[in-house]
């Protein structure tokens, strides 16, 4: 049984729950591939601090959702073929559930 919580907005297929800072997070990167965790934090426009941010960009990399790279000091994140279905299918799901 799948908890249901106020933010959630979907499962994965291996029954995480991703949340609207997951989805945000997500959109940011498919809109500006190569993006740093600092611009993703500014276009977010979202009541977290930047450490949210930041650990929100990890956990979603874990996951396989997102792929950092880093040239030296500068890192940005880029939205894997995983993460690019999740998006596409959801937000058809959420049109859909609208």
């Amino acid at each position: 049984m799948v908890k249901k919580y106020a933010n959630l907005v979907c499962i994965t297929p291996d029954g995480i729950g991703l949340d609207e800072l997951d989805f945000k997070v997500i959109s940011i990167v498919n809109d500006k591939p190569g993006v740093s965790m600092k611009e993703i934090y500014k276009i977010s426009q979202v009541n977290v601090t930047y450490p949210t941010i930041i650990n929100r960009c990890k956990r979603l990399d874990s996951l396989g959702y997102l792929k950092k790279s880093s040239d030296g000091k500068l890192s940005s994140m880029h939205l894997t073929p995983m993460g690019k279905k999740l998006l596409k299918n959801n937000i058809k799901r959420l049109k859909r559930d609208g």
